[in-house]
């Protein structure tokens, strides 16, 4: 799943800001962008590869993916290639979200009217099952 959100996030990067003027805060964000979708490849390419730096970027990349907030002073959301979130809106009703394609969000101006919080449940799954699967090869590498 990470080669292929990886590979995703970069073609549309390329899409959206090919034929647009780019400001430096922008040129910046695409490159802060563009290096967190290398790394998601190279994660894929090396777990993949069953080197163990994979795992290691693996885990990382799917912690950064956990959390998805709403709020009025600031939001963020990252999920590759997808996310489904589950969690809570600020009045206590629960709020989900499926995001079906790569995406990054981060504003420090969201509407305090949808303001909540959840977690991305493929990033929980995800790391379960890596965590999981390297047991095992380690169990069977020692046993």
């Amino acid at each position: 799943m990470e080669i292929i959100g990886g590979g995703w996030g970069l073609v549309r990067i390329g899409q959206r800001f090919w034929h647009a003027s780019l400001t430096n805060s922008a040129l910046l964000v695409i490159v802060i962008l563009s290096i967190l979708f290398v790394i998601l490849l190279a994660a894929g390419l090396l777990l993949w590869l069953n080197r163990p730096a994979g795992f290691i970027l693996s885990l990382i990349i799917q912690a950064a993916q956990l959390p998805h907030i709403v709020s009025a002073p600031f939001g963020f959301l990252f999920g590759a290639p997808i996310s489904l979130t589950a969690g809570f809106a600020l009045t206590g009703s629960p709020k989900f979200s499926a995001i079906w394609h790569p995406s990054i969000g981060f504003a420090l101006d969201s509407d305090p009217e949808i303001s909540w919080v959840g977690i991305n449940l493929v990033a929980i799954v995800l790391m379960v099952l890596l965590v999981q699967s390297r047991r095992q090869l380690s169990a069977r590498s020692h046993g």
